[in-house]
């Protein structure tokens, strides 16, 4: 990945040439090497699946501009477990384990990011490192004439998550980075019900619930925190026609606190609609995001040292037409059945990927 950024102010208002020139790059370069082994059997209802993940990985983050490089090698193990049982009559559970990894972006990095605001400054950290989260959860599901419920609780333990911390100096100057925070342990549940599209409607809910315990006491137990959470979405599908078929989505997230902050609650709606053509030859998509101008979110910073208030007005509302047209069926691969497709397919899962 190579990027480059240029910030030109211009002053007095109305100047044709800049007053003042800004660059910033950088080049980064990631390279994996992993190794795969996973194991399964069925034994009657119940599926059993075990897996190993064997990772060397290498990144390389370069500022042209200086010459400073930045690298990182590790190597790291992801295991994971699976077991399925089937009740009979629509009845199903899962537990599930695995661990995971998530690397920060490279934006996340560059130390030097150009800024037209003096009093805000946006300073990347090159040493951040990868998060890791171990996750256990549980699937119980129904399925019925009318639709499926499920429930699914668990338990995520996250260990160097990054946060972005906020430090003002005498001055008034705000400088914005990224810290690995010592860990963040979370557990709730998930309890979701959807309706069979056996008539003219169809659709589902979620409404999730969940506890945060944020340990940020390797950087200041300022950035420690307890919370409790809670989101809902639902979406609704109508059949006008054999043809047509309209579609709705919500999704509503209340207030939360942060690490030196608290976001405000956003809204997001959208709309569309699918025409299939005669004879099954394609389709027509149209799609409508927050077509009622209602997302809109704003933060409060603040600490022992300073109160910062700030809200954003991103645009969200767009429209998107689409077309698909199939000129012919594809070709059909036949193949003669051997005597290993007769064996039980082990359940679905495996070693998480990147």
């Amino acid at each position: 990945t190579d990027d480059e950024d240029r910030v030109d102010v211009f002053s007095p208002a109305g100047a044709t040439s800049p007053a003042r020139t800004t660059r910033s790059a950088y080049e980064y370069r990631e390279d994996f090497h992993s190794v795969y082994l996973t194991l399964g059997r069925k034994l009657g209802a119940l599926g059993l699946q075990a897996g190993v993940r064997a990772e060397h990985a290498g990144t390389s983050f370069r500022l042209p501009d200086t010459g400073e490089s930045f690298d990182n090698e590790y190597t790291s193990l992801f295991p994971s477990a699976n077991l399925t049982y089937d009740f009979g009559q629509g009845r199903q559970a899962r537990l599930n384990y695995s661990k995971r990894i998530e690397r920060p972006w490279p934006f996340f990095l560059n130390p030097r990011v150009p800024s037209p605001d003096p009093l805000n400054r946006m300073v990347g950290n090159p040493s951040l490192r990868p998060k890791y989260t171990h996750s256990l959860s549980m699937d119980l599901g129904w399925t019925g004439p009318a639709g499926t419920l499920r429930l699914a609780p668990y338990y995520r333990w996250t260990v160097d998550n990054w946060e972005q911390i906020r430090r003002v100096d005498e001055a008034g100057v705000a400088t914005h980075t990224w810290e690995n925070v010592a860990s963040i342990e979370s557990y709730g549940t998930t309890l979701s019900a959807s309706l069979r599209s056996t008539g003219r409607v169809g659709g589902s809910a979620s409404l999730s619930g969940y506890r945060e315990l944020r340990d940020a006491s390797n950087l200041s137990l300022d950035y420690s925190s307890d919370a409790l959470r809670w989101s809902a979405n639902a979406n609704l599908t109508v059949k006008v026609t054999q043809q047509l078929n309209l579609q709705s989505m919500v999704r509503y997230n209340p207030p939360r606190d942060v690490p030196q902050g608290r976001y405000s609650a956003t809204l997001m709606t959208s709309f569309g609609a699918r025409q299939q053509l005669p004879k099954n030859r394609g389709w027509v998509n149209f799609s409508v995001t927050d077509p009622f101008n209602l997302w809109r979110s704003s933060f409060e910073s603040r600490d022992r040292t300073f109160v910062q208030t700030g809200r954003n007005r991103w645009t969200m509302r767009m429209a998107t037409l689409s077309f698909t047209y199939s000129f012919g069926r594809p070709p059909q691969e036949t193949r003669r059945r051997s005597p290993e497709s007769a064996v039980p397919s082990p359940p679905e899962g495996g070693p998480p990927v990147p």
